[in-house]
């Protein structure tokens, strides 16, 4: 059968119980663990380490500013979108913002935590931030935390997927 009509047929289904949570709630159950399981765990609960691998690419790519696509049929990260991918685009000016004051909020550094703060009140927060890192010898610390914040959002839209 062709994929367009398998994918209308699931979503035809679907329709049929979208008011029975028992229903919907098998449904969830049985794809998260006999369909999307193998992708995403093994059965210890433990990623996989093709997954691991597809999350860290896909981190990478958004990291350094490039939206990307993954196929949960192969694992495989994509530069162009197909029917089954799941799009993965760079955080935009506000989710960056929030990142960054979420990293404020975690150092110990009072000082240097003040003379960020300054910064993202600038009217350029963003570039003004960058800049204070710079001054502060912040840049490795700045830059491991957004990396793991990136792969926390990979990890986290994944798991809604």
């Amino acid at each position: 059968m062709e994929l367009q009509l398998l994918y209308k047929d699931i979503l035809g289904m679907l329709t049929v119980i979208k008011n029975d949570e028992n229903k919907l709630q098998t449904v969830l159950t049985y794809l998260k663990d006999q369909v999307l399981g193998s992708y995403k765990s093994n059965r210890k609960g433990e990623t996989t380490p093709e997954y691991k691998a597809s999350i860290l690419q896909i981190a990478d790519s958004l990291f350094n500013g490039y939206e990307c696509y993954l196929n949960p049929e192969t694992l495989e990260m994509e530069q162009v979108q197909n029917e089954s991918s799941i799009k993965f685009e760079p955080p935009c000016p506000n989710e960056l913002l929030c990142m960054m004051e979420k990293y404020v909020g975690q150092l110990k550094d009072n000082l240097v935590g003040f003379k960020l703060v300054s910064a993202l009140e600038e009217p350029t927060p963003i570039s003004s931030f960058l800049k204070s890192i710079d001054k502060c010898g912040q840049e490795e610390d700045w830059m491991e935390f957004r990396k793991q914040e990136t792969i926390a959002y990979v990890n986290n839209k994944l798991s809604f997927e």
